[in-house]
């Protein structure tokens, strides 16, 4: 972070600062000088400014704002790229610039609700859908936080609900905070379950053991989907731990 205080690129993100470029052209520019944020930021989203890390981070807050998640985490994701650091060695000043707060407000509001850890359901619905909404699996699974219908009515949840961010969002938190207490307050074990079910992880772990860290939990799952699953929740939570 040191290194980066002395760089006129990013310190003045480190002193919280995020303003709109003094200048930028393309159809998302003239849809937004007309009025039209919103159909630019669908439209168009890779036409927003993203040249610098501050046109990155603005880019992030103001797609996050217009309603166009999986837009929003791609700038935030980008911008993190550039320090080129694992997740957790973002620097604490920057983690709300990667996962600024206008893509993750919804899920504060419901993990606090629910007496869940904020960056526990940041890191699943980033993994999960990327923060669509509207996001659709070949096996059934849909919205924020990817439930089967069979999941949503056992949770009574209206599978038609769906759609619909903050009963998504609350779904998943209590249904992470059953598993938070079911495995102990291990995020590994919990992101387990959440992909492959509660029976199936508790069988696991009664052969595992207790491997340690999330990541040797991880690399011992012997299921390659759940394993890369378990690591990119462990990986988004890190990445919100400015959330816990």
């Amino acid at each position: 972070a040191l290194g980066l205080a002395r760089d006129p690129a990013w310190a003045p993100l480190l002193a919280g600062a995020v303003s709109e470029p003094a200048s930028w052209a393309g159809p998302a520019a003239e849809l937004t000088a007309h009025g039209l944020e919103e159909v630019a930021a669908q439209l168009y989203p890779h036409r927003f400014p993203a040249g610098t890390p501050a046109e990155l981070a603005w880019s992030a807050r103001t797609l996050a704002f217009l309603g166009n998640g999986p837009a929003a985490l791609g700038m935030g994701e980008r911008l993190w790229a550039r320090l080129e650091v694992p997740a957790w060695l973002v620097p604490d000043a920057l983690r709300p610039l990667v996962l600024p707060p206008e893509l993750v407000g919804g899920c504060v509001a419901a993990a606090t609700v629910r007496g869940l850890r904020a960056s526990w359901l940041v890191g699943v619905v980033r993994q999960e859908s990327r923060f669509d909404a509207a996001a659709r699996s070949a096996a059934g699974a849909v919205g924020l936080v990817q439930l089967v219908p069979e999941t949503m009515r056992r949770l009574g949840i209206d599978p038609t609900a769906a759609g619909e961010a903050h009963t998504m969002l609350a779904a998943a938190a209590s249904e992470l905070g059953r598993l938070d207490v079911a495995f102990g307050g291990r995020l590994g074990p919990v992101a387990a379950a959440y992909n492959a079910g509660d029976p199936i992880v508790g069988a696991w772990l009664g052969v595992l053991g207790n491997p340690g860290s999330e990541v040797l939990f991880a690399v011992a799952v012997p299921y390659q989907e759940t394993a890369t699953y378990v690591l990119k929740v462990v990986e988004g939570e890190a990445l919100a731990s400015h959330l816990r």
